[in-house]
């Protein structure tokens, strides 16, 4: 049987994250704007600081995804890996789970190549982006 308290608390940060987080950038963006209006930055120096904060926000944020998703998607697998530990030399040692989290750390590293068309068409197909508002 469902506990109802812990399903209704799902559900309601189902419905309130994306609610706090448009506020959230909402918010940011129009203080980011007004600061950016106010200091009179020069067109040159705010493209600098804006493509070293895409830079910086893009790592931050590939870091948090790879970092939370292997777990979810790899690691129910932990029980049924097919893996064996393997030695190296006697100085390493591979465990099963290890390989298995390698396996799914390389499965995410080959999707940067496809991370492209996807930024594009969240960036200009479906809503078009300025690099300020795609660094907030």
């Amino acid at each position: 049987l469902t506990d109802r308290t812990a399903l209704t608390k799902i559900v309601g940060t189902w419905v309130a994250c994306p609610i706090l987080g448009a506020v959230f950038a909402i918010v940011l963006y129009v203080i980011t704007v007004r600061v950016i209006n106010w200091a009179k930055v020069h067109l040159i120096w705010l493209d600098f600081w804006t493509r070293l904060g895409l830079i910086f926000a893009g790592a931050f944020g590939a870091y948090s995804l790879g970092a939370n998703n292997i777990a979810n998607v790899m690691g129910v697998f932990v029980e049924s890996s097919p893996f064996q530990t393997v030695r190296v030399a006697n100085l390493l040692t591979f465990s099963s789970t290890q390989q298995l989290f390698l396996l799914g750390g390389l499965a995410i590293a080959v999707g940067v190549f496809y991370s492209r068309a996807v930024m594009m068409t969240v960036g200009t197909s479906i809503l078009t982006v300025s690099a300020v508002g795609a660094w907030v």
